[in-house]
């Protein structure tokens, strides 16, 4: 057989066993379970040879005892394997290897145990030579190769790659082995042949292992850990980690050794054999015969059970092999060469609708043929660049790193058009486009490439189908797991169809990246035209965190420039502002607003109140039994009953206080609680309905109209936060010697708090501002929120702020500056704060997630960073302001034109 016809057998082989591992780990566990219970001594030994060994059950040598010396090269063989696994780095690696060695040995032992009659001594001698026979290299590199996977669509490739390299060499490896040791089978000597019928089991036992419960345990495993719909696994290990697959591959030269080793080896063994066999006389072939014939019988008669055992599940096996649908394992496959084609339109251009058809046909019309691929190829690309003159679109930078990516890929593919096939990845379930099985894949925005064809050597060739049709489809639907064979379109066409609700992808698909994806296509048809979505990316982001927690229908994210302002020095401690926004210029002010603060000591700052509020309306039949309830909530008793049933709703959330307010016969109940490091509007909720459900055992006649009666506040400019606070109050200051004012503000502090009072005292007043007595708290608030995953929403009552400036010191030289916040908002646990990006920016400011020593120390943290950047804000803004710089900073730093002054705007706005 060819070099390219073993490769494809073990390719096959190893693809077989990661795509079906339930199959082959019921066969390997049963038949396990049938050599531990197989009666092969009693059927390989008569009775007169039992009895001949006066009463010896154990056919080994007399005498034969196994040294001290095996065991100690058995354990420094252990110890020096499992040293080299340690320093693999992953301790998947060893786990597996663990599991391969141990199940290995207990099949050696089941075996070992019932060809010497069952004995655990015959074991215990036997063990060390199993032990210094093994390696566990050849284990490790199939592992580590397949964890190089970037998600589990590509594991079950990555082991067929790994069993096809590794595969003719475990193989030629075992068959010399074994065949040298054999060697000492002919020797006469019985301990030495006891020893080397020993290390050919353990060959045999370690090759039969490795080949078929080995992939299938490592396939089913990792299917287990990743689940469906996450983009990086946590099993994943980096691809500088380990060898790639040309590595695995041996060397040539030391397998031709090899081969003639083997095949001397078995003319040898053949020789002693035919030899052995004429030396026999033909007068005893009767006996022989009738020896065989009654051991056969007496096999069959003391392991029926296993036998049958046995047989039923390869027979299961087998049904599940060769005779299940193919189309559950190819079709989704070959489907992806037409669907792609239209659904990832060639990335750097603005294709037409006749381009896409005209690409969609060649797609389809695609064979194993290295030459027809290469002229789909060109094809492609000679349309994608006339595209690109016809239309002259303006590209970016960005476009001019997809036009090198294309140009690699292009010399990529001509180099495999020489020596290979581009050939389908191999998926488990479904093309999932939401996916990049190789780290070639490039964002479907801006790269040129074909979509999921991936360099397979001699992997076979697979036949393309027909595009179901929708009843065709909607019974697939139907199926058990059918909704995983379908394609990307065909699931589009049955939400197209009203099938599928387009809002319930994710739970149908079980694939938040595949959903997005066809959801985002169904979309793109509806609009006036096919580029509107082409710069909203949708690619590379792990939506299972977003699912059921932060959005829904989602076609994609929006990318917000984030910024950092700092240091800036709270409490003694400095801080790195992560702000996200597109308003040039804020972020450069307010790291001036942060310099100038550091050079003068820091800010102070203290959280006064915590407590989130919900104020749901109740209506009862008068407004005297309205006023009744009112005075009966204020009495201590009857709070304390009110905040035990609270309470009991959650581990965190504690009734502060409650306090109505009457409207006729409406009662508008405000609950203030604290919620930990989360921002609490859920709790609250759900405490606030099982205290109202208290409320109604005393009084029947309540009925709730509303969970919220706008009391709370939420999400609206209201008195009652500005004046009793919501969330975190907090108040924060500092002292601005004057030569920091005159040096780095450019300005005076005589300037700066004739215009406070001014600005942000009498304006706002003459405006009738509510929490509005500041120059621009909101912009600082709210790019925090964004870049921490706050609720944007709530920065109109959390940006209240009441900014106060005054002279201090002696002489009044230095600036006294406050700001206070009654009503910030925030928590570090929940919500938006969940995402990657957004606990990213936690991390900065050394906040992420829930205090476990003292719940809501890191949102009350959070909170001050917030009100201290406001500060730095503020200081910057009344600076230029006074100055007179504001125009020249904003024309210099906020307009997307060249600088229309000639004046350097770092002076202006900010000193970075």
């Amino acid at each position: 057989m060819s070099q390219s016809g073993i490769y494809g057998l073990f390719y096959y082989h190893g693809r077989q066993c990661s795509y079906r591992p339930v199959e082959v780990l019921l066969v390997c566990i049963t038949g396990t379970v049938c050599l531990l219970t197989l009666n092969i001594y009693d059927a390989t030994h008569s009775v007169s040879q039992q009895n001949q060994s006066s009463g010896e059950k154990i056919s080994l040598p007399a005498g034969f005892h196994v040294g001290p010396t095996s065991y100690f090269l058995a354990l420094v063989c252990i110890y020096i394997q499992c040293k080299q696994l340690i320093h693999q780095g992953s301790s998947y690696i060893l786990g597996f290897v663990s599991v391969f060695a141990i199940f290995s040995c207990v099949v050696f032992s089941s075996i070992v145990a019932n060809l010497y009659g069952r004995d655990v001594w015959v074991v215990r001698e036997a063990l060390p030579y199993f032990f210094l026979l093994s390696d566990f290299n050849t284990a490790s590199s199939l592992v580590k190769h397949t964890l190089q996977s970037a998600t589990y669509d590509a594991v079950p490739g990555r082991i067929a790659e790994s069993i096809a390299s590794l595969g003719p060499t475990v193989t030629l490896n075992t068959l010399v082995g074994t065949l040298v040791i054999g060697i000492g089978t002919l020797s006469g000597v019985t301990e030495l042949e006891t020893i080397c019928q020993f290390g050919c089991l353990s060959l045999v036992t370690h090759y039969v292992i490795f080949m078929t419960f080995f992939p299938a345990c490592l396939s089913l495993f990792l299917e287990l850990c990743t689940g469906r719909g996450r983009s990086t696994p946590r099993w994943q290990l980096d691809s500088t980690d380990g060898a790639p697959v040309e590595e695995l591959e041996p060397n040539p030269v030391v397998q031709g050794v090899k081969l003639i080793m083997s095949t001397g080896l078995m003319l040898i063994h053949g020789h002693r054999w035919f030899m052995v066999r004429s030396d026999n006389n033909y007068e005893n072939a009767y006996n022989d015969a009738a020896v065989e014939e009654s051991w056969f019988q007496r096999f069959l008669a003391g392991n029926t059970e296993q036998i049958v055992v046995l047989v039923f599940a390869v027979g299961l096996a087998i049904r599940y092999l060769l005779m299940d649908n193919e189309d559950r394992i190819y079709d989704h496959v070959e489907q992806k060469q037409k669907v792609t084609s239209l659904e990832h339109k060639v990335s750097f251009t603005v294709g037409t609708e006749d381009q896409v058809e005209d690409c969609e046909q060649a797609c389809s019309s695609q064979n194993t043929d290295q030459q027809e691929t290469s002229a789909l190829f060109t094809e492609l690309k000679n349309a994608s660049e006339k595209s690109m003159t016809s239309q002259k679109v303006v590209r970016t930078k960005s476009d001019l790193n997809s036009l090198s990516r294309k140009g690699r890929i292009d010399e990529e593919f001509q180099k495999d058009s020489s020596g290979g096939r581009m050939k389908v990845l191999d998926r488990r379930r479904t093309v999932s486009e939401g996916h990049c099985p190789d780290d070639s894949c490039e964002s479907s925005d801006d790269s040129l490439h074909l979509p999921g064809l991936i360099r397979i050597d001699s992997s076979p060739p697979r036949m393309e189908h027909k595009e179901r049709s929708l009843e065709k489809c909607k019974r697939m639907l139907k199926q058990p797991d059918g909704v995983f064979s379908l394609t990307d379109k065909e699931i589009q066409m049955l939400v197209e169809s009203k099938v599928i609700p387009g809002y319930q992808l994710e739970k149908v698909l079980q694939d938040p990246a595949r959903a997005v994806k066809i959801r985002r296509n169904v979309v793109l048809k509806k609009l006036p035209a096919a580029v509107d979505l082409v710069d909203l990316p949708c690619d590379h982001y792990d939506y299972s965190d977003v699912v059921g927690a932060c959005c829904e229908n989602v076609i994609g994210y929006m990318p917000v420039p984030v910024g950092v302002a700092g240091p800036l020095l709270l409490n003694g401690e400095n801080y790195h502002v992560p702000m996200a926004t597109t308003e040039g210029c804020l972020v450069a002010s307010t790291n001036r607003g942060c310099r100038a603060l550091l050079l003068s000591g820091g800010v102070r700052s203290s959280v006064f109140a915590d407590g989130m509020t919900r104020g749901p309306v109740v209506r009862f039949p008068s407004a005297l039994l309205a006023s009744d309830v009112k005075l009966w909530l204020e009495e201590e008793t009857n709070f304390m009953e009110i905040k035990q049933v609270f309470d009991s709703t959650s581990r965190f959330a504690r009734l502060q206080s409650v306090k109505g307010v009457i409207a006729g016969r409406l009662l508008f109940i405000r609950f203030v609680a604290t919620t930990g490091d989360a921002m609490g509007m859920n709790m609250l909720s759900k405490g606030t309905e099982k205290a109202l459900s208290c409320l109604q055992g005393h009084f029947p006649t309540l009925e709730v109209l509303s969970l919220s009666g706008n009391v709370c506040t939420d999400k609206k400019a209201t008195a009652i936060n500005w004046i009793e606070g919501r969330g975190k109050s907090v108040v924060c200051e500092a002292i601005v010697p004057g030569r920091v004012v005159q040096k780095v503000l450019k300005t005076t502090v005589s300037a700066l708090t004739e215009l406070n009072v001014s600005k942000n005292l009498v304006g706002s007043a003459m405006a009738g501002a509510i929490g509005g007595f500041n120059a621009h708290a909101a912009n600082i608030v709210t790019a925090i929120f964004i870049a921490t995953g706050q609720d944007p929403a709530q920065c109109v009552s959390s940006g209240n702020c009441i900014t106060l400036l005054e002279p201090c010191g002696p002489t009044k030289e230095d600036l006294y500056i406050s700001c206070t916040m009654p009503s910030l908002e925030v928590g570090t646990v929940g919500g938006g704060t969940i995402l990657g990006p957004q606990s990213a920016c936690l991390k900065m400011l050394g906040v992420g997630g829930a205090n476990k020593s003292e719940p809501g120390k890191n949102s009350t943290k959070l909170a001050q960073i917030v009100c201290s950047t406001v500060l730095a804000g503020e200081l910057s803004l009344l600076s230029a302001l006074a100055a007179g710089d504001l125009v020249k900073s904003h024309l210099s730093l906020n307009r997307s034109t060249v600088n229309l002054l000639a004046e350097d705007a770092s002076k202006n706005c900010a000193v970075l």
